[in-house]
């Protein structure tokens, strides 16, 4: 009966590590797809959250992404900053496997865009730009 509960300890301690390495693992292949489709210069940071990981891998559904990069540029602005979060993401694990993310359904997405003013004065002509307000 003792080697049972053993058996079953070294079961759980290998669950638990195989699920953070496929954290791991989807972290930075996720850095590394991020920074080839936006053509960026540094890897953005990405971090898939929860608990635990492989049943989103198997049910398809990831709870909270985060993703942060720098030095983007949108048309005649510059150097952005972007913090995204994605909440309910549906990604099946078929298409995890031929690494087809044409379309991503989405429950939620929040983004924060940070522009610095010399790209606001570059790209509208005003210089001495202090204060920017985005109203939707």
């Amino acid at each position: 009966m003792k080697k049972l509960w053993i058996a079953l300890a070294c079961l759980v301690v290998f669950l638990i590590a195989l699920d953070r390495v496929g954290v791991l693992v989807a972290n930075v292949a996720l850095e590394g797809a991020l920074r080839d489709r936006l053509v960026l210069q540094s890897k953005p940071k990405v971090r898939v959250h929860g608990i635990p990981f492989l049943t989103q891998v198997f049910g398809g559904k990831y709870g909270d992404i985060e993703a942060d990069a720098s030095g983007l540029d949108a048309q005649k602005l510059h150097n952005l900053t972007a913090k995204v979060k994605l909440r309910g993401v549906h990604v099946s694990i078929t298409d995890l496997g031929k690494w087809d993310f044409t379309t991503i359904p989405i429950d939620h997405a929040t983004a924060e865009i940070t522009v610095p003013y010399n790209s606001l004065e570059a790209a509208s002509g005003i210089s001495g730009i202090t204060k920017f307000t985005f109203l939707r």
